[in-house]
């Protein structure tokens, strides 16, 4: 019996590239002021000059990450401690001191998460820095702008004070003078609020510069709540929420911008398209697809409307809402928006254009995942190609695009050209991230699994560890990474037959998952299927089928009836059925599963031609149970 294959879980491997569109709040109420370079390396934006080079820049940056690498240090010493009391807790304390300590427990976790994606952020701007450079220029003069703004507010001495660490290019001693400036202003009377949140939203971009994404959401929500009218600071605010992994408080903000909005500027505009999109990013990221759809298409249509159908923006749109439909099964519709995007690209960026080769990578994705592995491979290669040119070929962009190439090689069993791919893309991560990334952790479990599709089990589960140690240290025990790791683990264990090392990881994954992610997600419907078929292997019938019933419940009701997911959930719970003789039972599932997957997938993918070999062998038993069933003169079933 045949089982189809279940789509891998890939961690953060494949590039879906949803661009999180922003507005900038500028100086001067939707006023950007323009920066140029003079002879001599010297930036000045209108009369003010900039006093912080490219080098010094940079060297900023790598100091900055060696200071994220002690703080996540002394949170993982920090964590081990607490973990240490949790265990040594004795039954006497009360329920307050055991839930104020999961409470401490819980508040690091969600720091070092924080000091993981400041890592992250550190990283990219060290591979762009030069468009990273431009943007902290453009940001000091925005704020020696607002400088200007406060001055009769302010003493001399304090106005002096802040416009020369501007000038020198101090970004934490201008920050903080900011606060200073916003907290003595609070004492103003009149028009304080609007003085204060100006100055501590100026505060916020200069924390965002140095990459302490934890003190810019303070500053920015601290904004937000002294003007919460003003669309900008919420924007901000629900950007950095959804940047650390906050989705619930970022979809509140972005909900509260679109409101805002719509009432300053229109229902039809620029700035409701945009925040049309954001907040349909974190819908998907919640897995509130049916919220986000309406969203996406409204988005697009006003930059339509607006910007001309030939807008980058419009873009941008094409490919967002082409990669939710991806994640619909609804391909038909996906694809025609995909190669608007690439068409619209081309024309106006140039087809060398990074986000061209964004868009060729998401085409080919969309493509692989109806196993047109012909057609998808070709849109790989292109993307490899521009990329590799534009940004050098140690990019972590680059190395997306090596592992999305490797998964269709694998897929099609041409392991030896996949292999070199998994492992530049390790190179290529461990260089540029370090050794301790998420992302490496990722290139673990996709070479992992490489290996285990291979049966290489030995050289693929220390891999899989390594990634679920990377995990647990960088991101936390309870991070929805750490869970698909761990689920990964449990498929390798399971097919050498450790059935009791696997069953307690899936049910670890299953609880993170519900945890986080929510009961209704439909990752944890996959974790429930995964336990379903460990539990089938053992014949554990009657555990097994509420499992596989639970995941096809959740599939259905988050994807709908006719995604590919659903079909491999009917086929699991056919073999169980099949297996015990229910053949009457088993039939109309396998005959879902095939209709799903030939109207998704087509007549000759895999997962396909796997059912129907199983839906065929299921007749081969009905009919020698017939035959039985007359040779003892009982009736047939």
């Amino acid at each position: 019996m045949r089982q189809p294959t279940r789509l891998r879980s890939k961690l953060s491997a494949i590039v879906c590239a949803t661009i999180l569109a922003s507005v900038s709040a500028s100086a001067k109420e939707g006023e950007t002021r323009t920066c140029e370079t003079k002879l001599g390396g010297q930036v000045v934006c209108g009369d003010y000059v900039v006093g912080i080079t490219l080098e010094q820049y940079e060297a900023g940056l790598k100091k900055r990450a060696e200071e994220i690498r002690g703080e996540e240090a002394e949170k993982r010493v920090q964590l081990q401690n607490l973990m240490q009391k949790q265990v040594e807790l004795t039954e006497r304390a009360t329920s307050a001191e055991k839930e104020n300590l999961r409470g401490q427990i819980a508040a690091v976790e969600a720091e070092k998460r924080a000091l993981e994606a400041e890592s992250k952020g550190v990283a990219d701007r060290l591979t762009n820095l030069q468009a990273s450079y431009d943007g902290l220029v453009q940001k000091l003069a925005e704020a020696n702008a607002a400088l200007e703004a406060f001055a009769p507010l302010i003493s001399t001495e304090a106005f002096a004070q802040a416009q020369a660490m501007l000038s020198g290019g101090d970004v934490l001693g201008a920050e903080r003078k900011f606060i200073e400036i916003a907290d003595t202003v609070r004492k103003i009377r009149g028009q304080a609020d609007v003085v204060e949140g100006r100055a501590i939203f100026e505060a916020g971009k200069l924390a965002e510069e140095r990459i302490d994404w934890r003190g810019a959401y303070a500053h920015y929500a601290r904004a937000a709540r002294l003007q919460p009218s003003n669309w900008q600071y919420a924007q901000r605010a629900g950007e950095l929420a959804h940047r650390m992994g906050d989705y619930a408080t970022a979809a509140s903000l972005e909900e509260a911008t679109l409101s805002l909005v719509t009432s300053a500027f229109g229902p039809d505009t620029r700035e409701a398209a945009t925040a049309l999109n954001n907040l349909a990013v974190t819908y998907r990221s919640l897995a509130r697809y049916t919220d986000a759809e309406p969203l996406y298409r409204r988005a697009l249509g006003i930059d339509e409307k607006v910007l001309g159908k030939d807008h980058p923006d419009v873009a941008r749109d094409c490919n967002n809402l082409a990669e939710f439909l991806r994640d619909q099964a609804k391909y038909d519709q996906a694809e025609p928006l995909h190669r608007r995007a690439i068409e619209i690209g081309e024309k106006v960026l140039g087809k060398d254009h990074p986000d061209v080769a964004t868009y060729y990578s998401n085409l080919g994705l969309l493509l692989y995942h109806q196993g047109k592995y012909d057609q998808a491979e070709p849109f790989y290669r292109r993307a490899i190609q521009i990329h590799e040119k534009v940004l050098g070929k140690d990019h972590p962009t680059v190395a997306d695009d090596y592992s999305n190439l490797a998964f269709l090689l694998q897929d099609q069993d041409k392991y030896d050209q996949a292999e070199p791919l998994y492992r530049r893309a390790i190179e290529i991560h461990e260089k540029v991230l370090g050794k301790d990334h998420p992302d490496v952790a990722s290139d673990y479990n996709n070479l992992a699994e490489f290996l285990r599709e291979q049966a290489k089990y030995d050289q693929a589960e220390p891999l899989y560890r390594r990634a679920i140690e990377i995990g647990e240290k960088v991101l936390g025990k309870k991070h929805p990474y750490v869970a698909v790791s761990y689920n990964n683990l449990a498929l390798l264990l399971r097919e050498e037959g450790k059935y009791d090392q696997a069953e307690p990881l899936h049910r670890r994954a299953i609880e993170i998952g519900e945890k986080v992610l929510g009961q209704d997600h439909s990752t944890v419907a996959t974790y429930y299927s995964n336990l379903g078929l460990l539990l089938y292997y053992q014949r554990k019938y009657d555990q097994a089928e509420p499992l596989y019933r639970r995941a096809i419940e959740i599939h259905e009701k988050v994807l709908g009836k006719d995604h590919p997911s659903v079909a491999l959930d009917y086929n699991g719970l056919a073999l169980l059925l099949q297996d015990q003789g229910k053949y009457d039972q088993a039939e109309p599932l396998y005959r879902g599963a095939i209709e799903i997957f030939q109207s998704k997938l087509g007549s000759d993918h895999p997962n396909t031609v796997a059912t129907r070999e199983n839906y065929n062998r299921l007749q081969e038993l009905k009919k020698q149970n017939s035959s039985k069933k007359q040779k003892s003169g009982k009736p047939a079933r």
